[in-house]
């Protein structure tokens, strides 16, 4: 598990850098100009972080959607590597089930560090502006973990079941997204334990469906 992590890291940090330093770049220019706006600090750093909307206007909901799909780029990545590297001996050496687990512990590991860069970013201007403690910051990074791994597993379990299910796939999708636009979804602060709890429900369900519709997941993306 140690060599796929380290491996997974070292690809998308030097095959992607450049989104991520971009979308750093936009984020840091969003701070300043929420800053600019005079917003509540907590206000500032929720948005900035993705878990909310502090206005129902374009640019905030562009910002927000950015937050998502950050994370579902980087699930995409970690998950595909494999396919379009070494796919024909992928399988020699470990389990289509250890291997989704092993990805999915990969997909946490970097999210994490990639959530921490920003959340370090923010925190630290936030509070030498407002001169206020961290422990509300720490928390909140903590528990935004647990729900962008359930936003990028859900994504990866929609996208194999779309291979084979499509109907299942369709019909999900369109929940998902009601969700979504309806605001509802928007980082549940106070019962944050329910993204843990489903973080841990997809991983397995992903273990169990990986071998009836994974692979053809990425034969059929050019894998």
């Amino acid at each position: 598990m140690q060599y796929i992590m380290i491996s997974d890291f070292y690809q998308i940090l030097k095959e992607k850098y450049k989104y991520f330093v971009t979308y750093f770049i936009f984020i840091f220019i969003f701070l300043i100009f929420e800053l600019f706006l005079q917003l509540d600090y907590g206000d500032i750093f929720l948005s900035l972080m993705g878990i909310k909307l502090v206005k129902k206007n374009i640019l905030f909901i562009l910002l927000y959607l950015s937050s998502i799909l950050i994370s579902l780029f980087i699930a995409y990545n970690i998950f595909s590597y494999d396919f379009k590297s070494s796919f024909n001996n992928i399988f020699l050496r470990i389990s289509p089930k250890k291997w989704m687990f092993y990805k999915s512990v990969s997909c946490l590991f970097f999210t994490i560090f990639f959530r921490f860069t920003l959340f370090l970013i923010i925190a630290t201007v936030l509070a030498f502006l407002y001169n206020n403690g961290v422990i509300w910051y720490i928390l909140l990074f903590l528990k935004s973990i647990l729900y962008f791994s359930f936003i990028q597993l859900l994504f990866i379990l929609v996208t194999c079941l779309f291979q084979t299910k499509k109907i299942i796939s369709f019909l999900l999708s369109i929940f998902i997204s009601i969700i979504f636009l309806s605001s509802i979804l928007i980082f549940l602060s106070d019962i944050w334990w329910i993204y843990l709890f489903l973080d841990i429900l997809l991983i397995i369900i992903l273990m169990y469906t990986y071998e009836n519709c994974f692979i053809n997941l990425f034969e059929r993306n050019g894998g």
